[in-house]
């Protein structure tokens, strides 16, 4: 190894707060295959909004060059101090590497070191393509020890062809979706998808959402949360509505937040007449091939939930992703 190579991987690696553009944001994500909706605009957008909570972008660098990006939040009240990060850093092409992930620790505790003051909580995933005992020696290293808290999700790889996507769906989610396409047709249902809609839509839409979470008991996130990411998403042209229409009335909705060049699934819901006719899996199929016409490359399932929201979970787990376990919370 030269000598340039040797003082490149010498240099450590800096957080860079200076402000940055929405466009800035958007074009790093497109750069970052790691991408994920916790690390977004819209949904900083509503968590400032929603819950007076401020998000911080930072870029990574290591000498003149950005390697990565995180968006964390951070809370001051007197003299504590707050901060979270949610499925971050995200890493620019190439740039996933434990030896960058050590020099990330370095740089974040270093920023919030440990003290009565300084509360720290860090959900870190096992995507670095290493061994995940290297990373627990890391972070030991660093003084970060394991809080309550996990996450749990699935990945689809967009890449594939549709022949591979439907040979990897479940047995029985594959026996529902020809069903569910059947009954499409017979009952002239119209699947729409969409990058813009009104705001008396999107009102609309929302108070399905409500309706169907009380109906069906569920804790996902408030309408009133998710209305602040969705007007941001609209903006930026990151939002993308697919909703089954019967007769003029929407029957069904999905709402998904494209990031860079991945999609997340954020909140869905259903009528009595849409699960009649198990018109959701009709309506995802129809996402996915969207999806891979937009030339994205990954669909994050946005969480299984398998405890809280068991239904939901086993409807996500027959699309036949890559389950993805985080390693938890740090701090």
């Amino acid at each position: 190894m030269d000598l340039v190579a040797l003082s490149v991987l010498d240099q450590p690696l800096t957080l860079n707060f200076s402000p940055r553009s929405i466009q800035d944001w958007v074009l790093l994500s497109q750069k970052a295959p790691n991408m994920n909706w916790f690390q977004s605009w819209p949904y900083a957008t509503a968590i400032f909004n929603r819950e007076k909570i401020p998000t911080r972008l930072a870029t990574l660098e290591i000498g003149q060059k950005i390697v990565g990006f995180v968006a964390l939040q951070e809370i001051k009240l007197g003299f504590i101090t707050t901060v979270q990060i949610y499925r971050g850093p995200v890493w620019l092409e190439n740039q996933n590497t434990l030896e960058n992930f050590k020099k990330f620790c370095g740089a974040f505790v270093r920023l919030y070191p440990k003290s009565p003051w300084v509360r720290r909580r860090w959900l870190i995933e096992t995507s670095i393509n290493t061994n995940v005992s290297d990373i627990q020696t890391i972070l030991a290293q660093h003084e970060l020890t394991k809080k309550e808290g996990t996450f749990e999700t699935s990945w689809i790889n967009l890449q594939l062809t549709e022949t591979e996507l439907m040979q990897n769906l479940k047995a029985k989610f594959r026996n529902g979706l020809r069903k569910s396409l059947s009954n499409v047709k017979a009952q002239k249902i119209e699947i729409h998808v969409q990058k813009q809609i009104s705001l008396k839509k999107l009102e609309l839409f929302l108070s399905h959402y409500e309706n169907y979470k009380s109906v069906k008991k569920f804790n996902g996130p408030s309408a009133a949360f998710m209305k602040y990411e969705m007007i941001e998403a609209l903006k930026s042209g990151q939002a993308l509505f697919i909703c089954a229409e019967h007769q003029g009335q929407m029957i069904a909705g999905f709402y998904f937040l494209i990031s860079g060049t991945n999609v997340a699934y954020r909140l869905g819901w259903n009528s009595n007449s849409g699960r009649l006719w198990q018109v959701h899996s009709s309506m995802m199929w129809r996402s996915i091939q969207h999806f891979q016409e937009a030339e994205l490359h990954r669909f994050d399932l946005g969480g299984l939930l398998i405890v809280d929201e068991p239904e939901l979970a086993r409807f996500k787990i027959g699309l036949g992703g890559e389950i993805q376990s985080s390693l938890g919370v740090f701090g």
